[in-house]
């Protein structure tokens, strides 16, 4: 049955609208359709509102002026880092572990391909089979930059990058820095020392390091700069001893003052050669 309500008044009777109040004891109800009306049990929701994260971009270094109080060796570092990061390099996983691992680095423009080893977020304990890094000794590259940028990008690859890491292997590798070291991943030996770098004494008995580690274990990873670096040390102390025994008095041998010489005019005859434009030639 419909009810109307309506109400008395002076000039007869009106209907009772929502704006003409209450009557005693009825409530009016809000419609699904009007605006605010909410389920029993549920709580408005508050729109989430954004931050928008406002970074400053990384400022980007000169190639031909070094910042300010930074290093020459630092510099260098940043020049690789930035230039590495806008590569549109090809980045293959060898190994199994995700960040720290062996890498293949593929330049699609030239078809190069280099080997990188990921060993920490920090420079000097990685390595390129690129020419580059066998030869500026700063501990970096392009290719280990865009590796260590492209990882990073990643979720939960900066973790594992300052976490400590032991490889189920046993490695033989190049540390770089202000002084080259060579460094054995299992630990202190009668060649190393606590801190895994080998002796003095052990570049003249390397060989038989490697002989004896590879009986014990034979997945030992010797890396390419590894033998280089051994084999410069030692010709180094060769060449001193050479030295030594032809003049064992130093600068006051007899003799010593005309291989000054020599060497002076070698190096005075190597800046004064022209090329062939400067004499005329085609």
């Amino acid at each position: 049955m419909r009810c109307n309500l309506t109400q008395q008044g002076g000039n007869g009777e009106h209907p009772v609208s929502s704006n003409s109040g209450r009557l005693r004891g009825i409530t009016p109800v809000q419609s699904r359709g009007e605006a605010g009306f909410m389920p029993k049990g549920k709580t408005p929701s508050r729109r989430r509102t954004s931050k928008k994260q406002t970074t400053s971009p990384e400022r980007r270094v000169s190639r031909l002026h070094p910042p300010p109080e930074v290093s020459l060796e630092a510099w260098q570092r940043q020049l690789r880092r930035q230039f590495g990061s806008e590569q549109p390099f090809l980045l293959e996983n060898l190994g199994d572990h995700p960040v720290f691992s062996d890498f293949r680095v593929t330049n699609p423009a030239r078809g190069s391909v280099y080997r990188v080893a990921i060993r920490s977020a920090s420079p000097g304990r990685n390595f390129c089979s690129c020419p580059d890094f066998r030869t500026n000794h700063l501990g970096t590259c392009k290719h280990i930059e865009f590796t260590l940028t492209t990882l990073l990008a990643r979720r939960g690859t900066k973790r594992l990058l300052l976490s400590h890491y032991d490889p189920p292997y046993s490695s033989v590798s190049v540390e770089y820095g202000a002084q080259r070291h060579v460094c054995f991943r299992a630990g202190a030996t009668h060649y190393f020392d606590e801190a895994g770098r080998l002796k003095s004494a052990g570049f003249d008995h390397f060989d038989s390091f490697v002989a004896e580690v590879k009986v014990i274990d034979p997945d030992l990873r010797l890396y390419d700069d590894v033998l280089p670096f051994v084999a410069e040390v030692r010709d180094a102390r060769r060449r001193a001893g050479l030295i030594a025994e032809a003049f064992p008095d130093g600068v006051r041998s007899r003799g010593f003052d005309r291989l000054l010489a020599g060497q002076r005019f070698m190096t005075t005859r190597r800046k004064g050669r022209s090329s062939p434009r400067e004499r005329g030639g085609v």
